[in-house]
């Protein structure tokens, strides 16, 4: 004769398929929570990178121009002028200088080599959440306002800070600041710039992921003049 479950045993059936159930729903939940912490530490890993690049492109072409090429009209006005800047402030530190690094992304494009490049923190533009963007700034003519016109993009988001010091090789040190205006300074390039960037940990805000490079820039020797 058949026999049929008794219900205990279909209540120990359930039990057991409940716990099965419970622990491949953990499981998968784990898998898919460090997916997506993965794939936020990547894209951290991503805009550093990025970033780091495009300041080492910049940097490494930076160029100043000796008095034979400045730019002047007949009566003396000077039309453009090349600088250095670099202004220490905080967490958010601030550089406008000329480069050489200008792309052309059209072949025979009637573009020149040279643009001001400018670096800065500020919030990040079309974001849904309040935070800060590294941005860069690229105006393609030299003027005397090098720390203006031009248009500005990000190039990392989530940045908490961007240190920049210079190194002075007369001094043999670092400084938080450069100014190729000052007469201490004048027509001078740091001969390097360290970079220090800093952003929000995705796992934990506040835990921070820092990424730090040196770039040299050789052109430091002198203002170009020929």
């Amino acid at each position: 004769m058949r026999k049929g479950f008794t219900l205990l045993e279909v209540l120990i059936a359930v039990f057991v398929l409940s716990i099965m159930s419970f622990l491949i729903w953990q499981i998968t939940n784990n898998t898919y929570r460090g997916t997506e912490k993965a794939g936020k530490y990547d894209e951290v890993y991503q805009y550093a990178r990025v970033a780091i690049k495009r300041l080492n492109d910049d940097l490494s072409m930076a160029f100043l121009a000796g008095p034979n090429l400045k730019g002047k009209q007949q009566d003396g006005t000077v039309t453009f002028e090349t600088t250095f800047v670099g202004v220490n402030e905080g967490d958010a530190d601030k550089m406008n200088f000329t480069s050489l690094s200008s792309v052309r992304l059209v072949a025979d494009e009637r573009k020149s080599d040279q643009i001001e490049a400018g670096y800065f923190i500020s919030p990040c533009p079309e974001a849904e959440e309040r935070i800060n963007c590294l941005m860069r700034r690229e105006a393609a003519v030299i003027d005397t306002k090098s720390d203006e016109g031009g248009e500005s993009f990000p190039i990392a988001k989530g940045v908490k800070r961007f240190n920049v010091e210079y190194y002075d090789s007369n001094k043999q040190e670092w400084l938080d600041s450069w100014n190729s205006k000052d007469p201490a300074l004048a027509d001078k390039l740091p001969r390097a710039a360290r970079i220090t960037l800093t952003f929000y940990d995705p796992k934990n805000e506040d835990e921070e992921l820092t990424f730090v490079t040196s770039v040299m820039l050789p052109l430091a020797n002198g203002a170009i003049d020929f």
